[in-house]
């Protein structure tokens, strides 16, 4: 069978989303989709027939059963070589009503285009896996037999001080997960989760899952045999996940999993200071002047240059870009406002920018400074990195605690679905903004969790990608976070989640009058 990989993963997504009930929910990422070329039957066959019917029963079981799992065999009576086996499977951490409509949208991707690859109705074999579900079938029996063949994989590194520690926490953390997953008897949920702190607040999310008609012996082989392939690619690093047809392992510092299948709890979640950040005025947020401070007051030259580098930043503020850098002499900087906010607060906000790090940073050769419109860097190096994470501003509301409420817990689910999936689309260039895009998920029937991610718009999509995931993996502390509202900001990217819009339509035309009141750092800032 043809492994998946992510040059697949966003051909493929892109083509099979317009197959998606526009109703349903679910995640909509494919990892696996995979047909076989040979041997393919012909549209009027006794197997093509069956291949129709199998799907549709597979189907029409999934919508009007809610089944999670579900196998069964078509055969014609004349003609035994024409016999189907199919099945389908959503995985443990999945609501019955998410189930139903992945495995109905995977159904009709195999009648696709058959100019595109997706195209599998005449293929005697095909296996397409979503996030949340994957169906399968084959002129082969496959049932109650485990698929030893070595699917999609990936790797991931964390950044922490001591790797021999959390490779040994990784191992022992993998290990009880499979072996709690493959105690189950054949038909029975085999599906398990397990956190493990790493350190400070860093945590380890690992699942593992097998179909249900797997024995536990066979289980436990099948999730035994992935854990040992992804050791075996991923020398260096932390094996990020496994998928065959009959078995998946995963581990992450994010909880990509469900916390429960239940419907989300319907209590308010908890506010500790207001997170709108929807201010017609540029809020002042942060500055970070560099430590090697030099006395410039006398330097004419790099003052004069200075002062003509924020003349040019602020002149261009204006501009729909929100985006402009120079260079001036051996002085680089670069301001960015918010994708969609309006030419005149961007300029308003860039002006403010540049007379505050003036006054904050007065021997400084190179600063940083974040509103909550814009932010602005410049440095003495003739050229600013395109792809840089230092200095950042950080802001979160943060409990320490190892057992995180059921509101918590779907809240940092909610959050870290939400900045995946907008890291994926502007990788793919699925947003309507480059390098720029918002998403907005219901927590309950009274809040919602708005959340914004933005690159600068000179950053491939790959780097900007990049840098959303090193804030996903090493700056959000997901174990810990106490309300609904956070941000992390770099120089070339950044992420803002609360419970408010970012702005309103008025933000996006013309603003208020400025606030002349004189900033202030927020008392939970951190850099």
């Amino acid at each position: 069978m043809a492994s998946f990989n992510l040059v697949h993963f966003f051909t493929f997504l892109s083509f099979i989303i317009n197959f998606v009930p526009t109703e349903a929910q679910f995640d909509r990422s494919i990892f696996g989709p995979s047909c076989q070329y040979f041997n393919r039957t012909t549209p009027k066959s006794a197997l093509a027939l069956n291949l129709r019917a199998i799907l549709s029963d597979l189907s029409s079981n999934a919508t009007a059963k809610n089944k999670p799992f579900y196998n069964t065999t078509v055969a014609t009576k004349n003609h035994p070589e024409s016999t189907v086996y199919g099945m389908f499977f959503c995985w443990g951490d999945v609501p019955p009503e998410h189930c139903s409509q992945c495995v109905a949208s995977a159904t009709k991707a195999v009648f696709s285009d058959p100019d595109q690859e997706l195209f599998c109705s005449l293929a005697p074999y095909a296996y397409i896996t979503y996030r949340d579900c994957m169906i399968r079938y084959s002129n082969i029996s496959f049932f109650s037999t485990p698929d030893l063949t070595s699917g999609s994989s990936s790797c991931f590194s964390v950044d922490v001080s001591n790797k021999t520690n959390l490779i040994s926490l990784y191992s022992k953390t993998i290990n009880q997960v499979v072996e709690k997953a493959s105690n189950s008897g054949v038909g029975e949920k085999k599906y398990a989760t397990k956190e493990a702190r790493i350190a400070g607040f860093k945590t380890l999310y690992c699942q593992a899952q097998c179909t249900p008609d797997l024995s536990p012996q066979d289980c436990r082989k099948c999730l035994n045999f992935s854990v040992a392939e992804t050791r075996r690619t991923c020398l260096s690093d932390l094996p990020l996940w496994d998928r065959n047809p009959s078995c998946s392992m995963r581990c992450d510092v994010y909880p990509f999993y469900r916390p429960s299948t239940s419907p989300p709890p319907s209590g308010f979640l908890p506010v500790t200071h207001s997170s709108n950040t929807d201010s017609q005025a540029p809020a002042y947020l942060s500055q970070k002047c560099s430590r090697n401070q030099t006395n410039i007051t006398g330097d004419t030259t790099f003052r004069s240059n200075l002062n003509t580098l924020f003349t040019s930043l602020s002149s261009q503020s204006t501009t729909n870009s929100g985006f402009f850098n120079d260079t001036v002499d051996t002085i680089s900087g670069f301001f960015m406002c918010f994708a969609d906010l309006s030419p005149t607060l961007c300029e308003l906000c860039i002006q403010n920018a540049t007379q505050t790090i003036s006054s904050e940073c007065p021997s400084s050769r190179e600063a940083a400074i974040w509103y909550n419109h814009c932010m602005l860097h410049y440095s003495d190096h003739p050229f600013l990195p395109t792809l840089d994470t230092t200095p950042a501003y950080r802001h979160f509301n943060i409990v320490d605690t190892f057992k995180p409420n059921p509101q918590q817990s779907f809240f940092t689910w909610t959050l870290a679905e939400s900045v995946s999936q907008l890291r994926l689309d502007i990788a793919a260039e699925r947003t309507n903004t480059k390098n720029y895009g918002i998403k907005q998920e219901k927590l309950n029937d009274k809040q919602t969790l708005h959340t914004l991610a933005q690159c600068r718009p000179d950053l491939s999509p790959s780097d900007c990608s990049t840098c959303l995931d090193n804030i996903m993996r090493n700056e959000i502390p997901w174990c810990c976070l106490a309300s609904p509202e956070g941000k992390v900001l770099y120089p070339s990217c950044y992420i803002m989640f609360g419970l408010s819009p970012f702005h309103t339509e008025a933000s996006q035309v013309e603003p208020r009058k400025p606030d002349t009141s004189s900033p202030a750092t927020g008392e939970h800032a951190v850099i």
